[in-house]
């Protein structure tokens, strides 16, 4: 490493980076406090006491008494919420890539080769994972619920009947609103709009990420009738929005960690310039996708405040849910090295041009 890379200009470069570095602890932390946390705490305000022994082996959770191999050997819960599960890669994919490394950055980084290396890896375990899933629904093995014995391909599509999809329809709104990304343009919004001249790009693989989430969705939406009860009452819907907040930190803490490294040494190697522009493109984005999320919180908390749902979170759900988690941070992930990859192509192919 090159002693020039500790300059006092270097220094001064990566100041604003403490502050995205900041709010990549805080979500990390507070994802892997909540996921280990809560479990405990809900098991002792569900039966009143705490005893480890009895969380690991007791049949104590859940109106079914269920135990702790029941929850997490519950694959369904990834098959019977495929579709929402994609989609929720899917926007946050477009987010990460779209508001992710500009067209300055891309050329600053060059092609690299661990890139392509991570897109295969994430790509090779979510496949896997769904695959496994698939084999130990079909087989019974781990908790075995009757009902859904011998359709793990229906369970996959369920999302599409007319009930599931009114049910969802707030989750959706929760979706397409900006939640999934508003963190991520939060943390990194200083220094994206201040060093790497960021631009709104419609040739940016995110667009086809959203464009596809929108499709899924003008689908279910012409297909089915809409069922208004099911859509204020759906208590599932505003637990999965809750849920997939703890998901949504998580998942936007590992990208930018992933980030850091890169951008910082474009920084320091003075690769990027700073932008001079009072209010950037950015910067306009993030307030616009305020306006949307802000509607939507009113819109649950008007729900919410009318009684119009008694939400109660579950132990049960919620480690049942490792199976949908794990597949949702893959899947999330090789979306985001996919179109990564494919801007690097885009860029390599620019300079070529350019050159010749």
């Amino acid at each position: 490493m090159s002693p020039a890379r500790f300059t006092s200009r270097n220094m001064i470069n990566n100041k604003p980076y403490i502050i995205k570095d900041f709010f990549t602890i805080v979500y990390l932390s507070f994802s892997i406090f909540v996921f280990v946390v809560y479990p405990l705490v809900g098991f002792y305000i569900e039966n009143g006491y705490f005893d480890l022994e009895v969380f690991f082996t007791g049949s104590v959770f859940g109106p079914s008494r269920l135990t702790f191999l029941d929850m997490i050997t519950d694959v369904e819960q990834l098959l019977a919420n495929f579709v929402t599960i994609v989609l929720f890669c899917l926007v946050s994919a477009f987010f990460f890539n779209f508001y992710g490394y500009s067209a300055a950055e891309i050329r600053a980084r060059g092609t690299r080769k661990k890139d392509k290396r991570s897109l295969i890896i994430c790509g090779l375990v979510a496949i896997g994972i769904l695959s496994l899933v698939i084999v130990l629904s079909a087989s019974n093995v781990g908790y075995d619920r009757p009902e859904f014995d011998g359709r793990a391909f229906i369970l996959i599509i369920a999302n599409f009947f007319p009930e599931n999809f009114s049910v969802h329809v707030m989750y959706y709104f929760f979706l397409f609103s900006g939640l999934p990304g508003i963190f991520y343009m939060l943390a990194s919004g200083y220094t994206r709009a201040k060093y790497s001249g960021w631009a709104a790009d419609r040739a940016n693989p995110g667009i086809v990420y959203m464009g596809l989430a929108i499709a899924v969705m003008e689908v279910m939406a012409l297909a089915f009738p809409i069922i208004t009860w099911d859509i204020v009452n759906a208590a599932s819907a505003t637990r999965e929005m809750l849920f997939s907040l703890f998901d949504v930190l998580f998942i936007t803490g590992i990208v930018l960690l992933l980030e850091s490294r890169d951008v910082r040494k474009m920084l320091n190697d003075g690769k990027l310039t700073r932008e001079t522009k009072p209010m950037t493109s950015f910067q306009w984005h993030g307030v616009a996708w305020l306006v949307p999320i802000a509607a939507l919180l009113a819109v649950v908390a008007f729900i919410m405040v009318n009684q119009l749902i008694t939400l109660h979170i579950g132990v049960y759900y919620f480690v049942s849910r490792v199976w949908s988690f794990a597949f949702m941070v893959c899947f999330t992930l090789f979306l985001y090295y996919l179109g990564l990859v494919s801007k690097q192509k885009r860029a390599t192919s620019e300079v070529a041009l350019n050159g010749a």
